[in-house]
């Protein structure tokens, strides 16, 4: 019984065998491309009739983001190069450059960055949580800036080979510069950080009613003109009060493109007015927000910086 079940499947194997060689009698190896295509050249499958089609992929050269485009490329493009002329030194080539100038505006890369500013830019959030969240992002802040000085490569032996390292300029030659108050917080991280290097202050108000500066006091290291100097103020708004702290370190000798200004919000409005008189300005920033509204706030911004890190709201 059992070999009379075999033998029908044998004769429907043979059957096969022999349909196949009816449709290909003379198929050679060297005929199978012919027969059989490579994969990139062969049609897509037959899209069953149930499934809608994609889209079709955008065409960039008639999109509507290509004056966004157009105008990022003319306010901004890639800088690579050498820092204040010197050799070995390098301004780090991850920034982008102001049109017309050397400067940089480099945003913070990291995933701590997201939700740091949903805590510190909610308006509910009370005051020891907002300090808390706004140290951390800030000790960030303070890590990049320090990176983003020029540096030198350096070569050094580990345990199991060699690695190919860099170095900053030595503390002797870098100050950070806050404007009070609010530029004090995030130069407590820097000094964290760095304690060695010298400190300057900067006293600049906004007048509330016009958003222009004034300036009440000054006290800078008397050989600055000789530094680097790393420039700190949370807050980038009209730019009003970063261009006058520029114009006293300027007016003390110090080269603007040996000037760091760094800040955890900023927006396209400051960036610009900064760059306009100080194109070699860097600037190293958390995030840059969509504008300013009328009474020149940054929006979405997080409201008074000073007042809610130092628990002075009204």
């Amino acid at each position: 019984d059992r070999d009379a079940r075999v033998v029908p499947k044998i004769g429907l194997l043979v059957s096969c065998v022999e349909t196949a060689r009816g449709i290909m009698p003379h198929t050679k190896a060297a005929d199978m491309e012919e027969v059989a295509p490579p994969m990139s050249h062969r049609a897509p499958p037959a899209r069953p009739s149930g499934r809608p089609a994609p889209p079709p992929e955008p065409d960039l050269k008639s999109s509507t983001d290509v004056n966004v485009q157009a105008q990022t490329r003319a306010l901004s493009q890639t800088m690579d190069g050498k820092a204040d002329g010197k050799p070995g030194l390098t301004w780090r080539d991850d920034s982008t450059v102001a049109a017309n100038g050397k400067g940089g505006v480099h945003v913070l890369e990291s995933r701590a960055v997201k939700h740091l500013f949903t805590v510190i830019r909610n308006v509910v959030t009370p005051h020891e949580l907002f300090r808390l969240h706004a140290r951390r992002l800030m000790r960030l802040l303070a890590e990049e800036g320090i990176a983003s000085l020029p540096t030198t490569a350096k070569t050094i032996y580990t345990a199991c080979g060699t690695y190919q390292g860099e170095t900053l300029p030595p503390p002797t030659s870098v100050c950070a510069v806050s404007i009070v108050r609010a530029g004090d917080a995030l130069l407590s991280e820097l000094l964290l950080a760095w304690p060695s290097v010298s400190v300057g202050k900067v006293f600049i108000q906004r007048d509330e009613a016009t958003a222009k500066p004034k300036l009440f006091y000054e006290k800078l290291p008397p050989k600055i003109a000789d530094k680097h100097v790393l420039l700190l103020d949370p807050m980038l708004a009209t730019g009003g009060t970063a261009m006058m702290a520029i114009k006293c370190l300027v007016a003390r000798g110090v080269i603007p493109s040996r000037i760091v200004f760094l800040n955890v919000v900023s927006c396209p409005q400051g960036i610009a007015n900064v760059h306009k008189e100080f194109p070699d300005v860097k600037i190293v920033t958390c995030e840059i927000d969509e504008g300013l509204n009328a009474k020149s706030y940054i929006v979405p911004g997080l409201g008074d910086f000073g007042d809610r890190f130092f628990d002075t709201t009204e």
